[in-house]
């Protein structure tokens, strides 16, 4: 393909080399005919006895000669082996030798030849600029000079000498400031010829249809583009009305009159807006730029016609996206604002209610997470089209973000808002959706605030709709939830306590507190779990379970369960160097943690920077947590086992985890769940659960620790039933690490090996 390309474009290369000679020929040809001409004269002067015959043979022959040797090498191409190619320099110095030649023996050739040549320039002052009309100027005085110079040294008549050089003088002076003058006016005609093209071009070309019209709106000019614009021949349209160009209901005639009347001078300009029409009919948004001109002495004015429906759809684009969610095509938060603000404006004249539901999909973000947000990109709109046929055109459906949408439910006198519309609402949005062969059912969790009991305006409504949806949520989801006023104290009571909970790790609030193990058999504090303790600054020390899950569902338990790691890092180090035995401590992983990327990262850094041995930390997971997402889990484990720590599961029991996933993980340590040690004391399944769960543990070779023992029955079953760790109040509450160590490490415990 490329060689055939190649090919094509060297014979056109060729093909343009060859026109170029031929054009060259041509040329040649029209001089050597001027040249005929010339000769024809000279022997018209001779038949008259005005000329020498030998002057003209001379000049004939050598004139003959140099033609017939520009011709051959014309046709055999030797000129292309020249730097001009045209041969116009060689040609030039003939003609001039046989000029010369003609005018030496003949003051009549001379006096011919000067008038021939100013004849010559006469023509040429229209044709050439001024340059080449002083040179030809210059060159012929210089050779009539050296002529004159040759007679004179030969001895030539006075006579014929004084004719000669007042007729050089007088050419010495008329010819220069012909060719001035004349490349004056031919400069003048070029510019005014280039400046017509050029504007001739522009008027062509232009997409704007240009109309010149007079005072009367008379069109008298129009562009090409009339006829792409509104398919109308622009030669048709000179003399017709521009009223001609808008629509029958569009009257711009004042308001181009009033334009026109505020164009005090030239180059004044006025712009409006209005709509045009095209020869079908159909109708365009038009720019009209209008500017007043003279022509011929009368007033114009001249008008362009812009099409400006791309701009316009272009706006009306950036509106409906400034206005709308572009995956949804539901109105986004500012249009609901608007609507909604519509709404709230209409009830209060009518005394009629609004309703404003606040909608969460339920586990949205795990399709995300399992499918890719192309399948969550689809259910939302799914979604989005069931929401808009449940409800009636006079409410709105809008998209906040994600997975937030917005509903505004205006009452009518025709139709009272009810409960049964919520209900509805779910059914429908509850409906099964199928999506690449995956069957999805999503519910919703809906809050509810009504006007004008909830609220006047529109942030409080959507703020308390907000509110009501979280407690929905916090009720077991798929419900909705009306708002009530207790609910607003609680939510401010929870912001407030995450905006605490976000500054709590950089001022230092955060505490451990340990709880020992003692080990059954011996009685020696064998290890300790750290927990977990915020110490506010004005409400005191916080428990656990009122921050936690807060700090799971906004993500700082990432950071607080790495600062809880290094801090328990850090302790055993102290105690280390204070000469005190090392024991293992157990720290609990949150589900977020876990499915961290760099979690391995973090603790073999924490254990390099602190300098403990891994085998004195062991990390405790829930069976949620592991079941969640059984192949992430196993390959987690794997890499944290490799680190050399130790893991347990906490709660065991509570998870209904299978025992053929439980033997995939490298766990060391089963901690029974204290509800099941709570009621050791006095129910039978309890104690055949512990029993099942010690027996699992020991057939596993898995080591067994009871949490929440906190009397001495349940103590002495354990010891009976061969559990190797008791954890409880029975033994110590959790403590501070200075208490801890007075009243466990002090006293002496059992040495545990790291590995």
């Amino acid at each position: 393909m490329a060689s055939h390309s190649g090919k094509s474009e060297t014979s056109a290369e060729d093909e343009r080399a060859g026109e170029r000679q031929q054009l060259r020929l041509r040329r040649f040809s029209m001089a050597a005919l001027s040249a005929v001409v010339t000769f024809l004269m000279l022997v018209t002067l001779y038949l008259n006895g005005m000329m020498d015959g030998r002057t003209i043979l001379a000049g004939a022959s050598a004139m003959g000669i140099g033609l017939v040797g520009f011709f051959i090498a014309f046709k055999r191409g030797w000129n292309l082996k020249a730097k001009d190619p045209s041969l116009t320099g060689p040609m030039m110095m003939l003609s001039a030798a046989v000029v010369f030649l003609i005018m030496f023996d003949s003051a009549t050739a001379r006096a011919i030849m000067g008038a021939y040549l100013c004849v010559i320039m006469l023509f040429g002052v229209f044709r050439y600029p001024t340059r080449v009309l002083m040179n030809t100027a210059i060159i012929f005085l210089g050779v009539y000079a050296c002529m004159l110079a040759v007679l004179w040294l030969r001895g030539a008549q006075a006579a014929d000498m004084a004719m000669d050089i007042g007729r050089l003088i007088v050419m010495a002076c008329v010819l220069p400031l012909v060719a001035w003058v004349g490349g004056h006016i031919n400069n003048l005609r070029n510019t005014l010829h280039d400046r017509k093209v050029f504007f001739q071009t522009i008027w062509d070309t232009c997409k704007e249809v240009v109309v010149v019209m007079d005072a009367d709106g008379i069109i008298r000019y129009t562009n090409p583009a009339m006829k792409a614009v509104f398919d109308r021949d622009p030669a048709a349209m000179i003399g017709m009305h521009a009223s001609s160009l808008q629509p029958a209901h569009v009257d711009v005639t004042h308001r181009l009159q009033h334009a026109v009347r505020t164009l005090e001078g030239p180059g004044a300009k006025a712009c409006f807006e209005t709509e045009g029409v095209r020869a079908d009919g159909t109708r365009l948004p038009l720019e009209i730029t209008l500017s007043r001109a003279y022509l011929d002495s009368a007033d114009m004015v001249v008008v362009f016609l812009s099409d400006i429906t791309k701009r316009k759809m272009a706006e009306d684009q950036i509106k409906h996206l400034a206005q709308h969610d572009p995956l949804t095509g539901l109105p986004n938060r500012m249009m609901m604002h608007e609507r909604l603000a519509h709404a709230l404006a209409l009830a209060t004249r009518q005394e009629s209610a609004v309703w404003v539901l606040f909608l969460d999909f339920d586990r949205f973000k795990l399709i995300n997470d399992s499918l890719g947000h192309k399948v969550g990109d689809i259910v939302l709109t799914t979604l989005a089209a069931r929401m808009v046929e449940v409800c009636r055109e006079t409410d709105t459906v809008a998209r906040l973000g994600g997975d937030e949408f917005v509903m505004v439910l205006s009452e009518t006198r025709g139709g009272k808002l009810s409960e049964s519309i919520i209900e509805r609402l779910m059914d429908k949005l509850a409906k099964p959706i199928h999506v690449n062969g995956h069957e999805l059912q999503l519910t919703a969790s809906i809050g509810i605030s009504v006007f004008p009991e909830d609220g006047t305006t529109v942030d409080s409504l959507v703020e308390h709709a907000d509110v009501a949806m979280y407690r929905a949520k916090q009720n077991g989801r798929n419900n909705f939830c009306f708002y009530t006023a207790s609910m607003n104290d609680a939510a401010i009571a929870r912001l407030e306590l995450e905006s605490d909970l976000r500054s709590a790790l950089q001022r230092g609030e955060f505490r451990l507190h340990y709880q020992p193990q003692v080990d059954v058999a011996s009685g020696e504090t064998v290890g300790a779990e750290a927990l977990l303790r915020w110490q506010h600054p004005t409400k005191g020390l916080i428990p656990p379970a009122a921050f936690i899950p807060l700090a799971e569902e906004t993500g700082l338990i990432v950071p607080i369960g790495a600062w809880v790691i290094r801090a328990a890092c850090e302790q055993q180090r102290k105690w280390m160097s204070a000469g005190l035995s090392p024991m293992r401590i157990s720290v609990n992983l949150s589900p977020r943690q876990f499915a961290e990327d760099d979690l391995v990262e973090t603790i073999q850094s924490i254990l390099i920077e602190t300098r403990i041995e891994p085998g004195y930390l062991e990390l405790e997971l829930t069976e949620g947590m592991l079941m969640s997402d059984v192949d992430l889990a196993e390959k987690r484990l794997a890499e944290l086992k490799q680190l050399g720590v130790h893991l347990s599961i906490d709660d065991f029991g509570t998870g209904y985890s299978s025992l053929a996933y439980l033997k995939r993980f490298p766990i060391d340590v089963l901690k029974i769940d204290r509800s099941f040690v709570k009621d050791l004391s006095n129910e039978d399944n309890s104690k055949a659960i512990v029993m099942a769960i010690i027996t699992l543990a020991k057939a596993m070779k898995l080591h067994v620790v009871a949490e929440g023992v906190e009397l001495l029955e349940q103590e002495e079953y354990l010891r009976n039933a061969c559990c190797d760790r008791i954890q409880g109040y029975l033994v110590s509450a959790p403590l501070p690490a200075p208490e801890f160590e007075e009243n466990f490490l002090e006293k002496g415990a059992l040495q545990v090996e790291a590995a």
